[in-house]
Formats: structure tokens, C-alpha cells, sequence
């Protein structure tokens, strides 16, 4: 049974920008992140984690942005030669996410320094009030964009989704997992991550998964997590779900 999810407030503090564009004061944002923290994501990381996290400061385990929006860009069939219409690359990828209608947050791990137009298009189209990008080459910023809050976060992938409770999170967004040759405990990192993930979706949750080099993440993904979407592409995988 999903867990009620604390109903989030707005950010306190000095906003600037305008209408449609907003960022909360620099100065502000680490209080906000730790009571964010507090208030939500308060499970306690596991112990045994700790030397995986440490080791995935040193190994290429994360991802880009790049590689879904062209994934999506693919899928779609539509030839774009050297540049790209992102008005129909959002277009495209509208149409797969607001099939799975979520009123609250999606959580995009890995989610890389930059929120362009096609991944806000995407977030708005989900019906999503917040978007946590979560990456550990981030610079950590709140800001609002009409209606969606939009806050990244300076953290390892799998301490955050260890701090999620138990089935309280809507959607997760994995735009690209490497999986690094030279570091031993990669694999083990990576199924940690993915039960995080298992355990803290709720129960009609959903993962858009993108393609990995390595097709073992792929299979790792897939074989635990009923497919709703296969869109055919290079880069974008599937669309996943919590429920059999």
C-alpha cells in the first residue's frame, strides 16, 4: 500500500526573475534542500552502501540527457541529418509520457548539469508539480518555471533513492546509466540502485528507461520491471512499471 507522501510547500525565502521564471536566492537553498530532506526523503541509508557510494564518485556510472532526447528523437523516425526539430522531438515525447498522468514529482537520476526545453516540455506534459534532478556534478538551484518547481540536487544516485520511503515515488527518469569496465563493484552498485528503485515506486509507479552501452544494466532493468512502452530507438528503451 503506497505511503501518503507529505504534501510539499513552496520554498521560503528572497525568489528573482518574473513571471514564468523564477530562482530562489543562492543563499537559501541549502536550508531548503535540508528540510526538504527532513520533511521527505528521510530513510536512512543503508550502511552497506556506503563503500559503493564512495566508489562511484570515481567511476562513470551516470549519465546525460543527451542520450534520451536522442533516443526519443530516433524513435520517432523522423530524419533530422545534423540538426534537430525539438519541436517535434517534444512533441514525440509528450505523447509517451502523459500516457502515465502523475500529479506530483518525478525524480531524474543522473539527470546531468543542464534542464533544456524538451525535458521541462516532458515534465509539464506529465502533469508533474515538481521535477528533483538529482546528480553529483549538479550546481544545486531552486527554481520555478510556471507551474512546475524544479529543484537539482547535488547527490549520488543511490544514497537519494535509499532515502526515498517505501513506496512513495510516482516516476523516475534514468536518462543513461555507464556502466565502468575498471570499477569491480559496478554491477553490485547498480542492482542496489535498482532495488531502491523497486522499493520506493509506488505501486503504479513508472521508470523511462534509456538504452545503456552495456546491455546487462538493460536486462537488469527489463527483467525485473513489467514494460508498458518499447518504443523503437537507440537510446530510449522502454517505459517501465512497478505493477506485474
Amino acid at each position: 500500500m503506497n505511503q501518503e507522501r507529505p504534501s510539499f510547500e513552496e520554498p521560503q525565502g528572497e525568489w528573482s526573475g518574473e513571471p514564468g521564471f523564477e530562482f530562489l536566492d543562492h543563499a537559501t537553498v541549502p536550508e531548503f534542500l535540508k528540510q526538504l530532506c527532513e520533511k521527505e526523503f528521510n530513510r536512512k541509508v543503508p550502511a552497506e552502501y556506503s563503500h559503493l557510494i564512495k566508489g562511484a564518485r570515481f567511476a562513470k556510472i551516470d549519465g546525460a540527457l543527451g542520450d534520451l532526447a536522442e533516443g526519443i528523437y530516433e524513435a520517432s523516425g523522423i530524419s533530422r541529418n545534423r540538426s534537430i526539430d525539438f519541436n517535434q522531438l517534444n512533441s514525440f515525447g509528450q505523447e509517451i509520457i502523459s500516457s502515465f498522468k502523475q500529479k506530483h514529482t518525478i525524480i531524474d537520476l543522473a539527470g546531468g548539469g543542464m534542464f533544456g526545453g524538451t525535458m521541462r516540455s516532458w515534465v509539464e506534459a506529465a502533469g508533474a508539480q515538481r521535477y528533483l534532478n538529482v546528480d553529483i556534478g549538479v550546481m544545486e538551484r531552486v527554481e520555478r518555471r510556471d507551474n512546475v518547481l524544479e529543484i537539482h540536487i547535488k547527490d549520488d544516485m543511490l544514497q537519494f533513492a535509499s532515502t526515498a520511503p517505501d513506496e512513495t515515488v510516482e516516476t523516475y527518469i534514468l536518462s543513461g546509466l555507464e556502466d565502468d569496465p575498471r570499477w569491480h563493484e559496478a554491477e553490485q552498485y547498480l542492482k542496489k540502485l535498482m532495488f531502491e528503485i523497486q522499493r520506493s515506486l509506488t505501486h503504479d509507479g513508472r521508470i523511462v528507461l534509456g538504452h545503456h552501452p552495456n546491455d546487462d544494466i538493460n536486462r537488469m532493468f527489463i527483467g525485473n520491471f513489467p514494460t508498458i512502452a518499447k518504443p523503437e530507438g537507440r537510446y530510449l528503451e522502454r517505459v517501465l512499471s512497478k505493477r506485474p
